[in-house]
């Protein structure tokens, strides 16, 4: 019904969604605007703008406002971790790009690059991260070149995640050189700690040092606390590795510690807790190594819970995302004849259910004559089995009964032909209690309730014939003496019988059994 009902609505759907005049660009700046703004507070409510766009991606004119919609898509879902999405709008820029202005696809280079290193495939990301450099060498102008330096501190990240780190630092100083030049304060600040990073890989601490110093002099500067918090937290772990046991660790990182609790940067606080722990911990300070260590252990946990909440808002967003892509794609390839089409395929659907319904109508009103023939027969094999068994019980004491007259007959009788008659008749007699049909008594018992010794044996499969047999007669609700009866057997046998197969069907002292194998 509900798939009946989106075929009508799709069609009025189409139809309600007017064009928007001449104003679509403005429309769509505006909410690039709102998104760009809103990146910086609520990566969410940027991403809806960015919704919004996309149902108007196909209507904008303007390849320049088209362009800067696949810039800021492309960043927005990158840094919601949505690779595949932000790898989508990435590409259309770098096909834009090429079009319009080939000297500018570095960037396009340089953002698909760092989509792939987000995915840890660093063979993508040196890739394109190498052709952004190729771009800007034969194409750039002297101001593009110094923008897209940064393509080259992102290239030694690579570098030094996989050891090589002669490169790293030969690209990191060309591009701390370009913006020194360009006296660009904010990638200078990040080419100094990069450097820092690869020297202490190295162990070439005192340049580390030094690249540290002079990345916290302009961050003083510039004022920007982000920058100061990391920049201590690396001088203070520098330390730990050249002079752990000078003041100099403890100073650095203490500064990075309270810097990142008063701005709460969880990641730099974290990392110094850790490290100030461990620091305390070798120095045999148990009081702040404690101190520190439960503050580690707290930020963890909340960073953790943070995470699993971004992560859990990432996936459901990502959902609806893939769903409003779906319904854009539906919208885009509907067609004014799409009414008529959409009423055949519901009229088509609906014959096709309407003979479904019957056909399931049918097959249910077979199967209630089938079972009330099976159940039919079933009461008929009850009535019979049940009768055999009174019958039999009947015989057998109609022959306990001769036989014990016989036997006193025979008592007070001396004549031997009397006798020899006598012993015949007990013989027959004897003979007769065997009359019965055992074989025939089992078959009908098994046509009886077939299922239930499928349930049984399933549960327990390591049953006897015979106990299989007591199952089925106590499923009856017969009692020891009825069934010593039937199976020529004495009570004492059968109340043993019974107390082994309690044993193995696992029951309990307070189960009775009867309503237990009634119930299986």
């Amino acid at each position: 019904m509900k798939i009946y009902t989106l075929l009508l609505l799709l069609p009025f759907f189409s139809y309600s969604q007017k064009d928007l005049s001449k104003n679509v660009d403005a429309y769509v700046l505006s909410l690039l605007d709102s998104s760009n703004i809103m990146l910086k507070k609520n990566n969410i409510k940027a991403l809806s703008y960015l919704k919004e766009v996309s149902k108007y991606e196909q209507k904008i004119t303007n390849d320049t406002i088209r362009l800067r919609f696949y810039s800021i898509a492309g960043y927005a879902y990158n840094t919601q971790h949505s690779n595949y999405i932000a790898l989508n709008y990435f590409y259309k820029q770098l096909e834009l790009h090429q079009k319009l202005n080939p000297t500018a696809s570095y960037r396009s280079y340089s953002n698909i690059g760092g989509v792939f290193f987000e995915m840890g495939d660093y063979k993508n990301a040196r890739k394109f991260y190498n052709l952004g450099i190729d771009n800007l060498k034969k194409h750039g102008t002297p101001e593009e070149k110094i923008k897209g330096t940064l393509i080259y501190c992102n290239l030694s990240e690579i570098e030094t995640k996989e050891g090589n780190y002669v490169k790293a630092l030969n690209m990191l100083t060309e591009f701390l050189d370009y913006n020194i030049k360009a006296k660009d304060t904010i990638n200078m600040i990040v080419g100094y700690e990069d450097l820092a990073i690869v020297n202490d890989e190295l162990n070439d601490w005192k340049e580390a040092i030094k690249n540290l110093e002079n990345g916290i002099k302009l961050a003083s500067a510039s004022g920007s606390d982000f920058d100061l918090a990391s920049l201590y937290n690396k001088l203070g772990i520098v330390y730990f590795n050249y002079l752990p046991d000078s003041d100099f660790p403890l100073f650095y990182l203490q500064k990075s510690f309270d810097i990142s609790k008063k701005n709460d940067f969880l990641k730099f606080e974290l990392a110094s807790a850790e490290k100030l722990a461990e620091l305390y911990e070798k120095r045999n300070n148990t009081q702040k190594a404690l101190y520190y260590l439960h503050i580690a252990k707290s930020l963890s946990e909340n960073s953790i819970k943070e995470e699993n909440s971004r992560r859990a808002t990432e996936l459901e967003f990502d959902y609806a995302q893939r769903m409003q892509q779906q319904l854009t794609i539906l919208s885009q390839k509907r067609k004014e004849n799409y009414f008529i089409a959409s009423i055949i395929l519901l009229l088509l659907f609906s014959i096709i259910a309407f003979l479904m319904l019957q056909l399931q109508r049918s097959k249910s009103k077979k199967r209630i004559v089938e079972n009330e023939l099976l159940a039919k027969q079933l009461e008929e094999k009850n009535r019979e089995l049940t009768s055999n068994a009174i019958q039999m019980l009947k015989t057998k004491e109609f022959i306990q009964s001769t036989h014990k007259e016989l036997n006193q007959l025979e008592i007070r009788d001396d004549k031997n032909a009397s006798k020899k008659m006598l012993s015949k008749i007990i013989a027959d007699l004897k003979k007769g209690t065997q009359g019965f049909n055992e074989n025939e008594f089992e078959k009908i018992l098994i046509e009886t309730d077939g299922e239930f010794y499928r349930r049984l044996l399933k549960k327990v499969p390591n049953l006897s014939k015979n106990e299989i047999r007591l199952c089925t007669f106590l499923k009856m609700n017969l009692s020891s003496k009825e069934i010593s009866g039937i199976t020529q057997q004495s009570i004492h046998s059968i109340d043993v019988a019974r107390s082994r197969l309690r044993k193995k069907l696992e029951l309990g002292s307070e189960t009775n059994i009867t309503n237990y194998l009634m119930q299986l």
